[in-house]
């Protein structure tokens, strides 16, 4: 996780996101047992069953070793403000990211992307480039603070990741959206 300043706390992430059940292979469907694994161990688990593991782990006699980069489930989220929040313009903005680094536009690694801040404009769909415009805001430097200046009303704060070439990434991880009041 990364904080900027202070003492600032993202959301807790959901707990769909921090568990997957795994269910052992068995013969006898009535003695199957769920264990709760991260998804690294999950995925594990499912592979060694596939070629053919003959022993059903159970709790007693199973062992799991993570590291906190196993268990991080990809998230982006605003920091501050949090939705609902009524401020004043200048908005300052906090983003933060959690399983994934947020690096400068042109970084083309695994694992890795920049963030935008899309101001009353719908997310822009997975798999195009996100314009550069007064609505599409772009942190090519790998930014993670931002001031918006903003008119007095409501407005919908919008956050999104894309990788190196700015192309939207797939999936509900890479975004986050807030409803913010500003007051004049």
């Amino acid at each position: 996780m990364k904080i900027v300043r202070g003492n600032l706390r993202p959301r807790a992430r959901p707990a769909h996101l921090l568990q997957r059940s795994f269910v052992p292979p068995t013969h006898h469907h009535t003695t199957m047992k769920h264990l709760a694994l991260p998804a690294s161990c999950f995925l594990l688990l499912l592979f060694a069953a596939a070629c053919g593991g003959s022993e059903t782990p159970s709790p007693e006699n199973t062992e799991v070793t993570t590291t906190e980069t196993d268990t991080t489930a990809v998230q982006v989220f605003f920091v501050t403000p949090a939705d609902g929040d009524t401020v004043t313009s200048p908005v300052r903005v906090v983003m933060g990211a959690e399983g994934v680094r947020i690096v400068p536009a042109g970084t083309m690694e695994e694992g890795t992307g920049h963030l935008h801040i899309l101001i009353d404009t719908d997310f822009v769909p997975a798999g195009q480039v996100i314009p550069t415009d007064s609505l599409h805001l772009h942190f090519g430097q790998g930014q993670l603070e931002a001031e918006l200046e903003l008119a007095p009303g409501t407005h919908t704060l919008r956050l999104q990741l894309a990788d190196g070439a700015h192309i939207a990434l797939d999936g509900p991880q890479y975004r986050d959206e807030i409803r913010i009041t500003v007051q004049q």
